[in-house]
């Protein structure tokens, strides 16, 4: 989670929430609840993260407040 958590503080995006579980020997599922910079592209930072070694983006849920 290192390398995600520092890719978002340099991109400006705050993590307002995070859960993790172990689906399997070395296989987690993760919940971020982010908050992007109004002017961010959400399109763009999910597909850098999505390019991010060993991450696999499953679901997406727009909520906002």
């Amino acid at each position: 989670l290192a390398p995600l958590t520092e890719r978002l503080i340099k991109e400006g995006t705050e993590l307002r929430g995070m859960k993790s579980r172990r689906l399997a020997e070395g296989r987690y599922e993760v919940l971020l609840e982010l908050r992007l910079r109004s002017r961010m592209d959400p399109q763009a930072m999910l597909a850098g993260i999505g390019a991010m070694p060993e991450v696999e983006i499953v679901e997406l849920s727009d909520r906002s407040e």
